[in-house]
């Protein structure tokens, strides 16, 4: 009886100790599977991308995941993600870059990433250079010539938008201009005919949004309108 009772105990012991191994297993290998399925949810960045945002606020326009939905599109973000980790956000190269890339999107029929990089772009621009900056105004331009096939009214709100910065960086330069044989005396390196052809840069890209602004009316049939901003356009040239 004793060793009977013994071995009972024994092999009861057994079972519960395997019990415990299965379940700690099982543990295991759940808790092996969710770390996994995080990693692959935090891998997002490409390889290439630089470990270290320069800023914080500008986590939200770091370069995406390679999920781009053309070749073009994937293969111009490899290439941007490297000009970034080796120049920084701050660099004109990288806003000549995304707006080249918007600009080779849009050519190649893909508006989506065109204006992802446009957009992109647009937020560098605001943060180094300010929300006036006249750069932001050719970002605004090329994201209208996207829009159009998309909503007429969108692409003239970001005419318009472009216009106003135009016509604000107009009129700082051209009241500059009153002083600017004083500033010729004083500053060898400031040039009258410089700031002369940036006047006539910035009418030429003025009349143009409103041609184009004009355009988009005509299309809609509103006629009075098109024929107001063509009359304006007509006054700059």
């Amino acid at each position: 009886n004793f060793f009977a009772t013994l071995s009972t105990a024994f092999f009861a012991a057994a079972i519960s100790l395997s019990s415990f191994v299965v379940r700690s297993s099982a543990r295991s290998t759940k808790g092996l599977m969710t770390v996994r399925k995080g990693a692959a949810k935090s891998s997002c960045t490409s390889p290439d991308a630089p470990s270290r945002p320069s800023s914080p606020i500008l986590q939200r326009v770091r370069s995406r995941c390679p999920n781009d939905a053309s070749p073009l599109a994937a293969t111009l973000r490899k290439h941007i993600v490297k000009l970034r980790a080796k120049f920084g956000d701050r660099h004109p190269a990288i806003y000549d870059a995304l707006n080249d890339a918007g600009r080779a999107c849009f050519e190649d029929g893909n508006q989506v990433d065109s204006l992802a990089f446009y957009e992109e772009a647009l937020a560098l621009q605001r943060y180094y250079l300010g929300y006036a900056h006249v750069r932001n105004a050719d970002t605004h331009c090329a994201m209208a010539d996207v829009f159009k096939s998309k909503s007429l009214n969108r692409s003239v709100e970001e005419y318009a938008t472009a216009l106003g910065l135009y016509e604000f960086e107009l009129r700082e330069i051209q009241g500059s201009s009153l002083y600017i044989d004083e500033w010729s005396e004083g500053v060898p390196d400031l040039d009258a005919n410089v700031a002369l052809g940036s006047i006539l840069d910035l009418q030429c890209k003025t009349a143009s949004c409103l041609n184009r602004i004009g355009n988009i009316r005509f299309e809609q049939r509103r006629f009075d309108d098109a024929s107001t901003q063509y009359r304006k356009s007509l006054k700059i040239i």
